[in-house]
């Protein structure tokens, strides 16, 4: 046991463990900071259920980043390289990217049309050729209904070019 605490004592083992809990202790309050703040904007009545949508999204991506940064500084402060793990991981997403062209552009189209307020929930609106009210909004489609026939669309976002 003396042997364990020797070494822990004279490498530079305890350091590092304990730089690596001041990061994620760092990023835990960042967190929490980031929730509060997201809890607070979306507690306003005022704001439309697309912007608090919208607020969700963007404290998730956050989240995440902070997650990959926070991982890799862990790595490298114990000494492991961590360029070849960014660059499969880019390889990865380039991969990703290509393979899921049509569902991107619905997201990147969806995240527009939400920020724009395009048209929000209960108007009544035509999308290439389908008419009737917007009931629901999201990153991927929006959804209308028929007014006369009751009938039910989902026109993926990417497709919206003119409303």
């Amino acid at each position: 046991m003396e042997s364990v605490f020797r070494f822990l004592r004279t490498s530079l083992f305890a350091p590092r463990v304990l730089t690596v809990i001041i990061v994620f202790a760092i990023l835990y309050f960042i967190n929490t900071a980031i929730k509060k703040t997201i809890q607070r904007l979306i507690s306003v009545d005022v704001i439309s259920a697309n912007k608090k949508t919208i607020y969700l999204l963007i404290a998730k991506i956050i989240r995440y980043v902070l997650y990959v940064i926070a991982g890799t500084f862990a790595l490298e402060i114990f000494g492991v390289s961590t360029t070849p793990l960014l660059a499969i991981g880019s390889a990865i997403s380039v991969a990703v990217g290509l393979g899921a062209q049509k569902i991107v552009k619905d997201v990147i189209a969806g995240f527009i049309i939400l920020t724009d307020n395009q048209y929000v929930l209960g108007d009544n609106v035509e999308i290439e050729g389908y008419a009737g009210e917007v009931i629901d909004v999201t990153l991927l489609s929006t959804v209308l209904r028929n007014a006369q026939t009751g009938a039910v669309y989902s026109i993926p976002n990417g497709e919206v070019k003119v409303v």
